[in-house]
């Protein structure tokens, strides 16, 4: 069953994609316990035979074409130079971290999750005011969502069902614009007026959609939808939301590692 209507938005960090096909490391075979009961249950059985499933997605939030987090440390450092108060910047890697985030989707017969890291300016509390400005921190926050072992949104989707969705999309502003391809992957393409993105379309038989998401507040979007339907990309033609690009996808079978991306998903 797919999320409700969502939307999207984020600028786009880099493309690097994993092949399609083959193992996507793991144990070689599917949850033995969830074969074992999937005959009782229709999501079960579709739980059982998902694949082996890894997608990383970058993010930047913009406005007016400039990522705000970044124009504000900018500033903050002008400031304290001009006043002449002592100040430690930011290493240049840190700063390009600042307003943006990362997301990663993986997805397998044993559990599906959604982990988000996002970065933003912080600041040494037990500074003084004055001085914490001058010494800045970046700041990271994760957050997670694993599916329950109820949830039904991994039933394959028919074509009345994707007919119906596409409706619902329709109906709030979106219009479909044909279909393209991101990092080797089939997607269609979806225009609103502020928001062009590409979802993934070759998961509709784990029932993962095709309703564009809203990424326009970037962290704002609920990290469950991600289980719903993928994007590969996303942009906000007029400079301001979120921008969002596809860094890595992989599709394969048996069991993800307990940690495919490894040191936490970092």
């Amino acid at each position: 069953m797919n999320p409700g209507a969502a939307c999207c938005g984020v600028i786009l960090l880099s493309a690097c994609v994993a092949g399609c096909g083959g193992t996507a490391g793991g144990d070689p075979g599917v949850d033995t316990a969830l074969q074992a009961s999937a005959a009782m249950d229709p999501a079960t059985d579709a739980r059982a035979r998902l694949p082996a499933l890894h997608v990383v997605l970058a993010w930047e939030h913009l406005v007016a074409g400039r990522n705000p987090q970044q124009h504000d440390y900018d500033g903050r450092m002008a400031a304290c130079a001009e006043a002449g108060w002592p100040a430690r910047p930011l290493a240049a890697e840190e700063r390009a971290r600042l307003g943006t985030g990362r997301v990663e989707i993986m997805v397998d017969a044993r559990r599906q999750r959604v982990r988000q890291t996002m970065w933003t300016l912080g600041v040494d509390e037990a500074l003084p005011d004055h001085e914490a400005v001058c010494h800045p921190r970046l700041h990271e926050e994760l957050l997670e969502y694993e599916a329950h072992p109820d949830d039904r949104r991994f039933l394959p989707l028919d074509g009345e069902q994707l007919a119906a969705d596409e409706a619902l999309a329709t109906s709030i502003g979106w219009r479909r614009d044909g279909s393209g391809q991101v990092g080797g992957q089939d997607c269609v393409r979806w225009q609103s007026d502020r928001q062009e993105v590409c979802m993934w379309s070759g998961g509709t038989g784990w029932g993962i959609g095709l309703l564009p998401l809203d990424l326009r507040g970037c962290n704002g979007m609920p990290l469950d939808h991600y289980l719903g339907a993928i994007p590969l990309q996303s942009k906000s033609p007029d400079g301001s939301g979120c921008n969002l690009e596809l860094q890595s996808f992989s599709l394969g079978r048996g069991l993800l590692p307990a940690d495919p991306s490894g040191a936490g998903g970092q």
